[in-house]
């Protein structure tokens, strides 16, 4: 007889339960002297009694060791050995043509416009109904220009750091991680669909053009939200440069935009003004010049003390 067979065999139905209640005190205390008084059940927490079928469900269920065996038997135990694969369910198409000049965090450069163009079956139009529904995603993707191959690093230096302390790679969101999974949460700007496969508009990413997307997910606000988070390090917004241009780049910018390059002054405020540069430079001279790929551009800039002075743009070869 499984557990709850026996614990229902044990029950007493209420005429009972009224019957053994009014029997003397003598008799009472004699048939059960080991038994410990039950604390009375606030009010309206009397419990509810089963009706007939309900017992019979419970009489009819798999009893504990029918269902759960040996516990220590049947645990799985994942070994650091175990591998497990995934397959990427499309790509993110983004301004940012290599990992110089992509935004270390998302949402910081709003004016990052994107798409996530999904592979069939996964972009069938069925499996992107109501996400309109929603503001935000969190994207889940893989840090594909970081090789397979390359060693674990324990500690990683944070550029929020100044590029020169160290802390546990779990501790941070670089790149060089164990499966090199990285989570970033943008904006939804609309839903289309192309060839019969769904493309979703976003804003805000921090994804190089082509990064491998492993899957999306709604952001909602109530669980995904926590106002008294702590943020260690990172408890504010880094501090942002003044972004200057020469006339040759405005000039440049021009005849981009006449191109019909998806280039603007307010997205390269918004890349540059965070300081592409490696963190420790930012508090040395630093005459260098140095170059983002941007929307199928190169923009080079140099630094002028505070100031970011862009030089030019050039369109990359076709």
């Amino acid at each position: 007889m499984s557990t709850a067979q026996s614990t229902q065999a044990e029950m007493t139905t209420p005429a009972e339960s009224t019957a053994s209640t009014t029997a003397s005190p003598a008799v009472a205390t004699a048939s059960t002297p080991n038994t410990v008084p039950e604390a009375a059940a606030p009010a309206g927490q009397q419990g509810e009694a089963l009706t007939a079928e309900e017992q019979a469900a419970l009489q009819a269920a798999p009893s504990v060791a029918e269902m759960y065996g040996d516990l220590h038997l049947q645990q799985v135990r994942v070994q650091a050995s175990d591998r497990y694969s995934m397959q990427p369910i499309g790509v993110i198409h983004t301004p940012y043509g290599e990992k110089f000049g992509v935004p270390r965090q998302p949402g910081i450069v709003p004016s990052t416009h994107s798409r996530i163009c999904l592979f069939a079956p996964f972009g069938d139009p069925q499996a992107v109904e109501g996400v309109l529904s929603f503001s935000h995603l969190h994207v889940i993707f893989l840090f594909d220009q970081i090789s397979p191959e390359e060693k674990f690093r324990r500690m990683i230096r944070p550029p929020r750091l100044g590029g020169n302390k160290r802390v546990g790679v779990f501790a941070s969101r670089s790149p060089f991680r164990p499966n090199r999974i990285g989570l970033s949460v943008v904006k939804i700007e609309g839903v289309e669909v192309v060839n019969k496969l769904a493309t979703i508009l976003v804003s805000g990413a921090d994804m190089v053009d082509g990064t491998p997307v492993l899957d999306i997910k709604p952001y909602v606000p109530f669980v995904d939200a926590i106002p008294d988070a702590v943020g260690g390090f990172a408890l504010q917004p880094p501090e942002k440069k003044t972004v200057v241009y020469s006339k040759e780049a405005l000039a440049d910018l021009k005849a981009a935009q006449e191109r019909g390059a998806q280039l603007s002054l307010q997205l390269l405020d918004e890349v540059l003004s965070q300081d592409p540069r490696p963190a420790y430079k930012s508090a040395e001279q630093d005459e260098k010049v140095y170059f983002v790929v941007l929307a199928q551009h190169r923009v080079s800039f140099m630094a002028r003390g505070k100031q970011l002075l862009v030089l030019a743009l050039e369109p990359l070869p076709q």
